[in-house]
């Protein structure tokens, strides 16, 4: 994960935000419930 948050950092910067928390996982999808890694889903909220 460490691209994603370079870009979502890179986003923020980009867009005039300031992260002001440490971001959060927020798992929706992953081995409980999908054959593939591929469908895994994991959303990451900034604040």
């Amino acid at each position: 994960m460490p691209e994603t948050f370079t870009e979502l950092y890179a986003y923020a910067e980009a867009n005039g935000y300031e992260v002001s928390e440490q971001p959060r996982f927020c798992y929706i999808d992953g081995i409980w419930n999908k054959e593939s890694v591929n469908e895994w889903l994991t959303e990451i909220p900034f604040y």
